[in-house]
């Protein structure tokens, strides 16, 4: 089917004017052309942009820029047992490069915060590469087995390399599909960081595209723009065990197989594109991992004591009837609480009214109740009139 609209045909792009990809109205709400107001990254990156022409690196700088006026880091998620590591950029990095409108110029951004993270696909991915090469590079039949057994056991099967499961199983009706027992968490960075415009500089687009029989320095360079994460970023990485047919001491093991392939992919093969020209590749640092997990460990052990005791707590008032229950709960509020409720009281449960009342009696709010007498005379009535209505004193 020929193209209705001929004039924005994308392989007419490159000798063009540039073409917003979205309706003028939407441009005008957002400033004009360059989408000024624009405070999404994601969104200036994968949608909100203009094309053609020689407006490449002016869009990449504008997603830059606005990483850095508006992007928010990104929650980590902390599981319960889970195994976490930290690990420090050496190189800059380039995640989803393939992705978004602007021809190899994505970066993986997160859609609420802005912010760059590391897809759990991802990072599985690269941890699987990692441990299919001490595979293929073990030249003992027994440990090459119990490789491929751990693989399993970790990655899921079929593993996602035909001579990998041809090794496991060469019959292919008899293959049986199983999942991974760890979950790889995307990876996300600690604290501030940032984006930069980084360039490839084609020197000889004639010769590769198979115009020229040879490559002479006569050919113009065609610079391509793209964002990329700035070295020195800490990323933070978690694995945990899934799955209910695995003991605790299995899954220990299994966690700790998973993190060595994991850091052997960071440090000596690279995350993300282009690791074969140094991006993408990290430092892992020992010492410090062993200060966080000692710091996680205690704060986990601060956590399960905080649990403790608020079950205990629970456990306690529970033994109270309704009106102790509910006038311990309003002798712990602070201040500004408090006087939102005492102006709801006439709304609240009998129990919560009589609880309230009674405190008022309480030396820690007789003052409260003495200045609410003077300064807030309509609350004092109103709280005289449910004390009434209980037959309560409140002296």
């Amino acid at each position: 089917m020929p193209n209705p609209n001929p004039e924005i045909d994308v392989r007419r792009l490159g000798m063009m004017d540039p073409k917003i990809t979205v309706l003028p109205e939407v441009a005008e709400l957002l400033g004009g052309e360059s989408f000024p107001r624009c405070e999404s990254p994601s969104l200036r990156l994968e949608k909100i942009v203009r094309v053609g022409g020689d407006s490449k690196k002016d869009e990449v700088s504008a997603v830059v820029a606005c990483h850095q006026k508006n992007a928010k880091r990104i929650p980590p998620v902390v599981p319960k047992d889970a195994v976490m590591f930290s690990a420090k950029l050496g190189a800059r990095l380039i995640i989803n490069q393939a992705g978004g409108v602007l021809e190899n110029a994505g970066l993986c951004l997160h859609r609420h915060y802005g912010d760059p993270y590391i897809p759990g696909s991802a990072v599985k991915g690269i941890a699987r590469h990692a441990a299919w090469c001490e595979w293929r590079d073990e030249q003992d039949d027994g440990k090459k087995q119990q490789i491929a057994q751990r693989i399993v056991r970790v990655f899921g099967y079929p593993t996602g390399d035909k001579a990998l499961d041809d090794y496991l199983c060469p019959d292919k009706d008899k293959r049986v599909a199983t999942a991974g027992n760890v979950c790889f968490f995307a990876a996300v960075p600690e604290g501030r960081v940032a984006l930069a415009v980084d360039i490839v500089n084609c020197h000889h687009s004639e010769y590769y595209g198979g115009k020229r029989p040879q490559a002479f320095d006569d050919e113009s360079p065609n610079p391509q723009f793209f964002p990329v994460i700035e070295e020195g970023a800490i990323f933070s990485f978690c694995l945990k065990a899934v799955g209910s047919n695995t003991s605790q001491e299995t899954s220990e093991t299994l966690l700790m197989q998973a993190k060595n392939w994991l850091l052997t992919a960071l440090t000596l093969h690279g995350a993300g594109a282009k690791t074969v020209s140094g991006y993408g590749w990290f430092i892992f640092d020992s010492e410090r991992d062993e200060r966080e997990a000692e710091e996680r460990r205690l704060q986990q052990e601060k956590d399960a004591q905080a649990e403790r005791l608020r079950l205990e707590e629970e456990a306690r008032l529970a033994t109270l009837d309704p009106v102790e229950r509910e006038t311990e709960k309003l002798l712990k509020l602070a201040s500004e609480p408090f006087a939102h409720f005492a102006k709801e009281l006439s709304a609240k449960s009998e129990e919560e009214r009589r609880a309230f009342v009674r405190v008022m009696r309480h030396p820690e709010k007789k003052k409260w109740w003495k200045m609410k007498q003077k300064k807030d005379v309509a609350l004092a009535d109103s709280i005289r009139a449910v004390a009434e209505e209980l037959g309560e004193t409140l002296t």
